[in-house]
C-alpha cells in the first residue's frame, strides 16, 4: 500500500515537472522559423491556397480552422456572428499529406481569418505554444499579398524568406499590457 502511494506520489510530482518545462519554454527564433518554412514551403503554400481558394465565394468575413484531423470553415456577419460553418474531415482533402507532413514537423493548428472591412488578412501556421502564459509562434501568410498579415495578440512580426510570409509571435499578456488604453477625451 505504501508503495502505491509513493509511486502515485512520483508520478505527480513528475507530471508537474514535465509541465513546467513547457510553461518556461522560449518560443522559436525567426532563423528557427525560416528554416521550418525552408524545409516544408511547398506545404505551407498548399494549405495557404486551398483555405483561400476555398473560402473565397464566401462574402463577409470568413474563418477557417483545420485542428485534429478536421478543416473547419465559418462564415461570420460583420459584428462577428457566426451565419453557418461546415466540417470535412482533412483525410478527405487534397492536403491531407501536407498536413500530415506539417504535424510531424511540430505544427499544431493552422487557422485563416479574412474580412473585407477589417485588416485581418492571414492564415497562421502555430508552431508553438504555451497555454499557461497565452502566447503562440509560428509562420503567418499575407491572404491579400499587400499588406502584412494580422495575427490577433500579435506583439512580433517579421518576414522570412518569400514574400507574403512571415514570422509571427503572439503573447496576450505582453499585448495586454502594451496596448494603448481607451481615453474618452
Amino acid at each position: 500500500m505504501k508503495k502505491t502511494f509513493v509511486c502515485i506520489g512520483i508520478s505527480i510530482i513528475l507530471l508537474f515537472l514535465s509541465s513546467c518545462s513547457s510553461i518556461n519554454s522560449e518560443p522559436p527564433t525567426v532563423e528557427k522559423m525560416k528554416e521550418s518554412f525552408s524545409e516544408h514551403e511547398e506545404d505551407f503554400q498548399a494549405i495557404a491556397d486551398y483555405l483561400i481558394m476555398t473560402c473565397a465565394d464566401l462574402p463577409d468575413f470568413k474563418s477557417a480552422t483545420i485542428k485534429d484531423g478536421k478543416i473547419t470553415q465559418y462564415r461570420l456577419d460583420p459584428d462577428g456572428v457566426q451565419l453557418n460553418k461546415t466540417e470535412t474531415s482533412v483525410a478527405d482533402s487534397p492536403i491531407a499529406d501536407n498536413c500530415k507532413r506539417l504535424k510531424q514537423a511540430g505544427c499544431k493548428d493552422i487557422g485563416m481569418c479574412i474580412s473585407g472591412k477589417e485588416t485581418q488578412n492571414a492564415v497562421c501556421f502555430t508552431m508553438w505554444s504555451r497555454d499557461i502564459k497565452q502566447a503562440e509562434c509560428g509562420i503567418a501568410y499575407s491572404v491579400n499579398g499587400t499588406d502584412p498579415p494580422v495575427v490577433q495578440f500579435q506583439t512580433e512580426l517579421s518576414p522570412i524568406a518569400k514574400d507574403r510570409w512571415y514570422y509571427f509571435l503572439a503573447d496576450y499578456e505582453e499585448w495586454r499590457n502594451t496596448k494603448p488604453t481607451f481615453n474618452p477625451k
